[in-house]
């Protein structure tokens, strides 16, 4: 390549390149390590040949070329012309390792001419193909000799800036050069990706804009300059600027990014290694409505207990990345966490903006009615739990459901309940303990309410407990129960207790069902062996004192100290002191009113025709019996329930008080005899034994012609009396003679009448004596006489 030629290239870097081609550095582009950089250094047209280090720097090299140049054309070894010819450090042949195949050119010739090897010239630190372009264009005659001229201090780019700035604003790298330009100067930029992504500022995920710059001038000038796709550009300077600014927009983008970097590399076409400054973008501490992102969540208003909810859809406003996590939070007012199984977390799709997913609901024992839960949003993160978004609207990220029991509760939703407790209780104690377990557990404090039946015993014999509290453990509760020492006989009586329900302090059901089948315990209430005053009734009886024989008495009452079932019977009993049973009808039970403490009732007295005078009789309380005679009550004080009532005889005793007295007897009797029997016969029994008092008259008859029987006694029929009279058997003629026998009364032993009144117009017999038609010798008159003998004439 001729010289003209050459210097034709040299507005631009020149290099020649391992493989001996010369090419001009695009702008930007750097040299390559073991690469030879021309420089034209004044108008003499003299050469500067720099070479590149494997650090990126350059070496002068022209007075090595030059002798390497003279040395081949004095047909000289390379190698062999001093330590500034061997192998660079760290090399294994000379500047580069690489090597090239042939180019034909005229240094070919010229090599050939010095009968010189091209093989040597590995071992001088340059590529064969370099020693051959650099023969083809400086000939030894024109290779450049060294000069004493300096060369030119470099411009480097000393110092990039790394700035920070919230997401949003703009970013400024200061650039620095090593110097002042002393001439027009370009310095080639990269923009390079880190944490942080350039691109449009309407990129999706861009977090810088990558596509224009804007440089500032240290005078204020600016100029914006279009970045490469690769994010490559080139600024010129003008002389004398030692420092400028290269700015640029940041992307005030919704996502919660933390710190991003991201990094611009300058540097000169005399700078093989740029310098880089790093830039560091913040989410800003308060973020704005630009900044957020609005989530929704539809999703079912109602779930059955024991199902899984249709579908709840998470919305956003935003996309995020696929597969970003949605995270749940819940809420109860009457639901709880042991309601549902809680899905924690769903996933972004692929549309990058919704999430699905449902919940299970929990098929517990428990009647909860309808229950209320709320799932909403908590945040939008990464698998590593770093939020996606700097700011949420959650505002209407929830979605309240409700859980409603099944309509049929089935054996899964029944709890078992039982109960264990006493079979028997003595009258006035408490039991001992009662206990209700539960198969499933119930909130502490749970209400067990209990009811009560009776077969023999009635609510009156205990006080009922009508509730127990579900204890610590959530499953038993105990209780007892109070029984009433009351005073009555009841024997043993049973009465059941059983739960009901399982309830809250509301009365609202704990489960949806229970199988109480084995919840209840039978009991036995029995009254003390050996009853006490608490266990007595006081039974008092008043009544009238007196009664007119053949009247109904006024009212007895009989009171008690306790009341005894309506229908209770008062039994009677009577004892007689002068009356007898056979003065009254005995009334033998009286009952019990309405008020359950008086009975009252009254006695027949019996209109007979005794004459009894005042008869006493006393009527008391015997007990207080149901009507199957069992004991009403355990005991009774008796002491003043009796009433002793007089019977007296009416004071005009009438036709049915009035007994009627007849006899039968003998008309006739001789002188002498006892007549026949005479029979008295009463129209009423008399006590046997009683006394029937005769009485006699007499018409031609006296006393003296008879020996008067007194009395007769009534035999043991009751109502006959027989009896004969003993005639006198004298010695008068007196003819026939007529007595009358008669009764006068029916009497006792003590001569009281035995009737109140008495007929006895029927109650005689006249009857004739008469004297013996031969009389005997008693009835004959022995007649004697004395007197004087003599007698004086007068």
């Amino acid at each position: 390549m001729e010289r003209v030629t050459f210097g034709s290239l040299m507005s631009n870097i020149v290099v020649i390149g391992l493989d001996g081609e010369i090419r001009t550095l695009e702008q930007g582009q750097l040299p390559k390590p073991g690469e030879l950089i021309i420089n034209e250094v004044s108008d003499t047209s003299e050469l500067v040949i720099e070479q590149v280090t494997p650090q990126g720097s350059s070496v002068n090299v022209t007075g090595d070329i030059t002798a390497l140049i003279e040395a081949i054309a004095a047909g000289q070894d390379p190698t062999q012309l001093g330590q500034e010819f061997e192998t660079a450090a760290g090399e294994a042949n000379g500047s580069s390792p690489q090597t090239t195949g042939n180019v034909a050119r005229t240094g070919t010739e010229l090599l050939a001419s010095t009968n010189f090897e091209t093989v040597g010239t590995e071992g001088a630190g340059f590529s064969t193909t370099q020693i051959l372009t650099l023969l083809d264009i400086l000939p030894p005659t024109q290779a450049p000799a060294p000069t004493g001229i300096p060369i030119p201090v470099t411009i480097t780019v000393q110092d990039i800036s790394s700035p920070a700035v919230d997401e949003g604003q703009q970013v400024s790298f200061d650039v620095t050069l090593n110097q002042p330009t002393e001439e027009e100067t370009t310095i080639e930029f990269t923009l390079n990706d880190g944490s942080a992504l350039g691109g449009a500022a309407s990129d999706v995920g861009a977090d810088y804009v990558n596509t224009t710059v804007l440089i500032t001038l240290s005078d204020g000038t600016t100029q914006e300059i279009q970045v490469n796709d690769d994010g490559s550009f080139t600024v010129s300077l003008p002389i004398g600027e030692e420092s400028f600014t290269v700015s640029l927009d940041t992307i005030d983008d919704n996502l919660a990014e933390g710190s991003e970097t991201f990094s611009l590399s300058g540097s000169t076409p005399d700078q093989p290694t740029p310098v880089t400054g790093v830039a560091t973008i913040t989410d800003e501490a308060e973020q704005g409505p630009e900044d957020t992102v609005t989530v929704n969540m539809t999703g079912p208003n109602s779930v059955s207990e024991g199902e899984t909810t249709s579908e709840y859809t998470v919305t956003l406003s935003e996309p995020a990345p696929v597969g970003s996590i949605v995270t749940l939070a819940y809420s109860y007012t009457t639901a709880s966490g042991d309601d549902i199984t809680e899905t924690t977390q769903a996933v972004i799709g692929a549309d990058g903006v919704t999430a699905t997913f449902t919940i299970d609901t929990v098929d517990d024992v428990y009647a909860e009615g309808d229950e209320v839960f709320r799932v909403s949003v908590s945040g939008i993160v990464d698998s590593d739990s770093n939020p996606i978004f700097e700011a949420l609207n959650l505002d209407n990220a929830f979605v309240d459901t409700t859980i409603s029991d099944e309509t049929d509760p089935g054996p899964e939703d029944t709890v078992t309940v039982t109960m264990t407790g006493p079979a028997n209780v003595v009258e006035g104690d408490t039991t001992t303990e009662y206990t209700v377990t539960l198969s499933d557990p119930a909130p502490v404090g749970s209400i067990v309410t209990l009811a009560y039946s009776y077969t023999t015993a009635s609510g009156d014999d205990i006080t009922e407990t009508t509730q127990a509290i579900i204890g610590a453990d959530g499953v038993t509760a105990t209780f007892t129960i109070d029984t009433v020492d009351d005073v009555y006989a009841e024997g043993d009586e049973v009465f059941r207790v059983s739960v009901s329900g399982i309830v809250d302090g509301d009365s609202n059901p704990i489960f949806e069902a229970l199988d109480v089948s084995n919840a209840f315990v039978d009991t036995t209430i029995s009254d003390e062996t050996d009853p006490g005053p608490e266990d007595t009734v006081t039974v008092t009886m008043t009544g009238p004192a007196n009664v007119v024989e053949g009247d109904t008495t006024t009212d007895y009452t009989v009171t008690l100290s306790d009341p005894a079932p309506v229908g209770s019977i008062v039994t009677l009993a009577y004892s007689y002191t002068t009356a007898s049973g056979d003065d009254i009808t005995e009334t033998t039970q009286a009952i019990i009113g309405a008020d359950g403490v008086t009975a009252t009732f009254t006695i027949d007295t019996v209109d007979d025709v005794y004459a009894e005078g005042d008869e006493v009789f006393r009527v008391s309380v015997s007990g207080i019996v149901d009507s199957d005679s069992n004991p009403i009550f355990e005991a009774l004080n008796l002491d003043n329930a009796f009433v002793d009532t007089t019977i007296s005889d009416e004071t005009d005793p009438g036709p049915e008080d009035t007994v009627t007295v007849t006899m039968t007897g003998p008309a006739n009797v001789v002188e002498g005899d006892t007549t026949t029997d005479y029979t008295v016969t009463l129209s009423d029994p008399a006590p046997v034994g009683s006394i029937v008092t005769l009485a006699y008259s007499y018409t031609t008859a006296s006393g003296d012609d008879i020996t008067e029987t007194t009395q007769a006694i009534i035999g043991a029929d009751g109502v006959t009396a027989t009896f004969t009279i003993d005639t006198v058997d004298d010695v008068y003629a007196e003819g026939d003679e007529v007595f009358r026998v008669s009764v006068s009364g029916i009497v006792d032993s003590d001569s009281n009448p035995i009737f109140e009144a008495l007929d006895v117009s029927n109650a005689f017999v006249d009857t004739n004596i008469s004297d013996e038609t031969d009389p005997g010798p008693e009835d004959t008159v022995t007649v004697t006489m004395t007197g004087p003998a003599n007698v004086v004439e007068g």
